[in-house]
């Protein structure tokens, strides 16, 4: 049960969740956001702005919206704290706290959510106090970086504010950290479209920072698909280095270079007996050369699964109705299949009706 004092304190009771009188009474942002735990008789006051309330603050939005403690927050301010909790790993009443007591937090929070993020989390895990908090926020931005374990350049606080799709878990923190770390990490700022996947894969692979090729990167780019094809291109060509790569800069000139050579290197294979007969519009590819075809047709890197094909883990089928796309079939144990993907051409995902035609004729051939 949530409501508020005559202060304007908001009043949670859990007495009927834990089965004795609690309560947690937090104060109005105008006097500054701090929380007390009343426990029967025994009353404990926060001590440390990362205490935790075991509160969200969408279970109080959600519960009042009207709350006047809520109303006290500024509306600037509200819908970005709602934001930036469904968003990251922690608790946000700990950024209430530090926000309601200090322009300079309010002034990080507006400028750069990951960035505030980083400092709460780097704050928590080497507990650090408020004075020393405060003085980072008062402070330049390469020294609070620098505190939070990121390298002291200006180019690390424009990646900052460059990446998208971060929650920033302990495991995401470390790959943006050793990212950023770098020699060259300040080529990131050059990419047109940044998030933790291409993050991710730079960790992986620290010479795509140097591929042009890299520059074209959007949101929609799969990364599995990407390593599959550049990686097995690489080793057709014999070298990351080859010229054909420098100068590559899309996907599909990637994808080009990688059918061409696929041809070269390989002669016409012949696949084993289709796990599922094909249809009039379901008809399954025969042969690499097939395969190769059907990826140059529809634009993506299915020539890339011959070895799964020829290895008897899937099987991959042309389909023409009700959407032309490419189809994978999974070949599991004891004559069963499952749909593994279906992409229409440059990897447009297919409609919901497409989706159940297909995996209604694979389940009636099990």
């Amino acid at each position: 049960m949530i409501h508020n004092s005559e202060k304007n304190d908001l009043i949670i009771d859990y007495s009927k969740v834990i089965g004795y009188p609690c309560l947690l009474k937090i104060t109005p942002w105008e006097k500054g956001i701090t929380w007390t735990s009343i426990a029967g008789q025994e009353r404990v006051i926060q001590k440390n702005y990362l205490d935790e309330t075991g509160l969200t603050l969408h279970q109080t939005y959600n519960d009042n919206k009207e709350n006047n403690w809520l109303r006290a927050i500024p509306k600037d301010l509200l819908g970005k704290l709602l934001d930036y909790e469904k968003k990251y790993f922690f608790p946000v009443y700990p950024l209430l706290c530090l926000l309601s007591n200090h322009q300079s937090a309010i002034d990080l929070f507006k400028r750069n959510h990951l960035l505030m993020a980083i400092l709460m989390y780097s704050a928590k895990v080497n507990n650090w106090n408020e004075e020393y908090v405060v003085n980072l926020l008062n402070g330049k931005r390469i020294d609070l970086i620098n505190a939070c374990g990121l390298p002291r350049r200006e180019s690390t606080l424009k990646t900052l504010d460059k990446i998208r799709g971060v929650s920033l878990t302990p495991l995401e923190y470390l790959t943006i950290k050793n990212v950023l770390s770098l020699p060259n990490a300040d080529l990131i700022n050059n990419f047109r479209y940044v998030d933790i996947k291409l993050i991710y894969l730079i960790e992986e692979h620290n010479d795509l920072l140097t591929k042009s090729l890299m520059q074209s990167y959007h949101k929609e780019w799969s990364v599995f698909q990407f390593k599959k094809i550049y990686f097995d291109t690489t080793i057709m060509l014999g070298r990351a280095a080859n010229p054909q790569l420098i100068k590559c800069l899309t996907i599909s000139a990637l994808e080009k270079i990688h059918e061409r050579w696929t041809i070269k290197r390989d002669k016409k294979v012949y696949f084993p007996q289709p796990p599922i007969k094909g249809s009039k519009y379901i008809i399954p590819i025969t042969n690499s050369h097939e395969l190769i075809d059907e990826g140059r047709a529809q634009h993506h890197c299915v020539a890339g699964y011959k070895d799964e094909i020829v290895n008897g883990r899937s099987y991959i089928y042309k389909v023409l109705e009700p959407e032309r796309g490419t189809l994978q079939v999974l070949i599991l144990a004891n004559n069963k299949y499952a749909r593994a993907q279906f992409k229409l051409s440059c990897h447009q995902s297919p409609s919901k009706e497409t989706i159940r035609i297909i995996d209604q004729w694979i389940n009636g051939n099990d």
